[in-house]
């Protein structure tokens, strides 16, 4: 028997924080955005607790040090090349669960087209396990992931964030740049 995949790391911190700032708020409805495929999702603002909390749990690379032999002294060298590889990996993967956390808490399926697999279904799920990927664990893990299956197309990924951004108080050049990082990354 093989062991089952794990559910990516950027999705389960998004939906461990989720969970944790879930038990003490709530959300209202604005929006419904349909997709391409007739899937309706209620957009609603992602509540900056929720983003600062699963962003916190990420710990950000420590900058290394160089001793300077003629100065007798250490020093921080942010442009060691090892250093700057790490500090981007960190910066796209707090952008990548600072989206996943918008997907999470900003949209809300309202209606689904007889026929279109669901967060629920096993349609979608058991194509994922067959090819070596974790369909979830629990509610919130199956939806998140299942949004990302259902918006492949790049154009609705960015209207369903751009849409959660803009309730979420977000600048359209801070949504441009967390989209273009998220993107460059996947």
């Amino acid at each position: 028997m093989t062991a089952k995949p794990m559910v990516d790391e950027t999705i389960a911190t998004a939906v461990e924080a989720v969970e944790e700032v879930t038990k003490r708020s709530g959300q209202r409805s604005k929006d419904v955005v349909t997709l391409g495929s007739g899937i309706k999702l209620r957009v609603t603002a992602a509540p900056a607790l929720f983003l600062r909390q699963a962003i916190q749990r990420v710990k950000e690379p420590a900058i290394p040090k160089v001793f300077i032999e003629s100065a007798d002294r250490w020093e921080e060298n942010p442009n060691d090349p090892d250093y700057i590889k790490v500090k981007n990996g960190y910066t796209v993967k707090i952008a990548e669960i600072g989206l996943n956390v918008m997907l999470l808490m900003g949209t809300k399926v309202e209606y689904l087209p007889k026929g279109a697999p669901g967060p629920e279904s096993s349609e979608w799920a058991d194509i994922l396990e067959v090819l070596g990927s974790d369909p979830g664990r629990n509610e919130k893990e199956r939806y998140l992931i299942w949004l990302k299956y259902i918006l492949d197309d790049p154009q609705e990924l960015q209207m369903i964030l751009q849409a959660v951004a803009v309730k979420s108080g977000m600048t359209e050049v801070e949504v441009a740049a967390a989209i273009e990082s998220f993107q460059s990354d996947a």
